[in-house]
């Protein structure tokens, strides 16, 4: 109902529901007038022109249509849709009263635009929720440092300085740690094995070399390192649940492991990566996750794993630059908190 049969930006023609042509202009250009509330035609959607006035534009037949659909209208089996105010029978499902939506492509991608606004809006408010609510736990393990001495260790026994580290949230993983199925590692030895002869067989092309180093975060300095490795040991792993099934790993791996052993064979190399599988492993996540951490050997893993730094690890790399912050209680969670460990920077040498 309400979709015109013509593009209302160009006037070419479009498919009921589209309103616009294929046009990236036309599209942008009808979003930005939705975006600002400027006024379309309740029947066709064109966007209303000076001396326009009213629900309608100046076509004969969007006003003839508009008459016809003024019952309806008082009868609430049609409205206006919230994004373009065309009028439709259709309603948003489990929305509340009046929560119209024709449906038109442009809406759809301002519905879209709105949830995310709103999610983003919602993950901050959960975030700030944990930041007050790791604040309130760090005070009360230092108000308690009597009765849990390995808090007052943790700090070098400056209980008054640790009330100035800084708190940061990062992620939680429950990890559940299991034997692995058989089929899995053998499935995952297949894979590497595949990415291995290939290293060994295929020319070198330019979407196996490894990702350029200064598009990547710096790896972690001597000062970052215990920071992180705390950080990460709070986590848990979870951004390891990522590589699941592959490790991450590419021929850009292999190869970087081909020249650091310039004399080893494929079948030692799938040999050395098969040494490094876990007997047990947790699960849901990469093969070589254990409950101590990764139990590959840094060189051997992909550049993912060695320089991706997270948004809490950012975020403590900024303030060791900006603030400079005697050190971090961190604090681990998911929906809420789990886990919290005071970690201590250590001067620079």
């Amino acid at each position: 109902m309400g979709a015109a049969q013509r593009c209302v930006i160009c006037d070419a023609q479009v498919n009921d529901l589209q309103r616009t042509c294929a046009s990236v202009n036309c599209r942008l250009e009808y979003l930005r007038w939705l975006e600002l509330k400027r006024p379309v035609c309740a029947v066709c959607g064109k966007p209303m022109q000076a001396g326009e006035i009213g629900k309608c534009c100046r076509n004969f037949v969007c006003n003839h249509r508009f008459v016809g659909l003024s019952e309806q209208l008082r009868l609430e089996q049609v409205g206006y849709c919230r994004y373009c105010q065309v009028l439709t029978s259709h309603r948003e499902p489990n929305a509340e009263s009046l929560q119209w939506n024709c449906l038109g492509v442009c809406c759809l991608i301002l519905r879209a635009n709105e949830r995310d606004k709103i999610k983003r809006l919602v993950e901050r408010e959960h975030k700030q929720q944990l930041q007050q609510a790791a604040t309130l736990w760090k005070a009360e393990l230092l108000n308690e440092r009597e009765a849990i001495p390995s808090v007052l260790e943790s700090v070098g026994g400056n209980a008054a300085e640790a009330e100035s580290y800084q708190v940061v949230v990062v992620p939680f993983l429950n990890a559940t740690v299991e034997v692995p199925a058989p089929e899995r590692i053998q499935a995952f030895k297949n894979r590497v094995e595949v990415l291995i002869n290939a290293a060994f067989t295929q020319t070198e092309q330019l979407s196996d070399t490894p990702v350029a180093l200064e598009s990547l975060p710096a790896l972690a300095s001597a000062s970052e390192s215990p920071v992180f490795a705390a950080a990460c040991g709070t986590c848990r792993g979870k951004c390891c649940t990522q590589g699941e099934g592959h490790a991450f790993l590419s021929i850009s791996t292999i190869r970087r492991v081909m020249r650091a052993t310039p004399t080893a064979t494929a079948a030692e190399i799938l040999a050395t990566y098969s040494s490094y599988l876990p007997e047990r492993s947790v699960v849901g996540s990469c093969e070589f996750h254990t409950d101590r951490g990764c139990n590959l050997p840094h060189a051997m893993r992909a550049d993912m794993c060695n320089y991706y730094i997270c948004p809490a690890l950012h975020e403590m790399r900024s303030s060791m630059e900006q603030d400079k912050p005697p050190g971090f209680f961190i604090a681990a969670a998911d929906r809420k908190l789990e886990n919290s460990r005071f970690c201590t920077v250590a001067p620079p040498s």
